[in-house]
């Protein structure tokens, strides 16, 4: 069993890649923006998708760089290819 930032356990029956692992970091909202994000949007174009505004994007992706300790978008979709 793997429990994730939030207390949530999920079971796998082989390892998890190192790709999940750096997304059960994350909460589900933060997720969701770190894989839009990985898709080339700009904020602006991600904010009406999910339904947030583009300053809640802008604040979500601070949050992800921290959490993943990456120091940009770039990396961010270097580190979860």
């Amino acid at each position: 069993m793997l429990e994730d930032r939030n207390g949530e356990r999920h079971s796998e029956t082989r390892a998890p890649s190192a790709k999940k692992r750096l997304l059960w970091a994350l909460t589900p909202s933060e997720r969701e923006v770190a894989l839009l994000a990985c898709e080339g949007g700009t904020n602006q174009e991600l904010a009406p998708r999910v339904r947030k505004s583009v300053l809640t994007i802008k604040k979500q992706l601070t949050s992800i760089f921290a959490i993943l300790e990456v120091p940009s978008r770039a990396r961010l979709i270097s580190l979860l290819r």
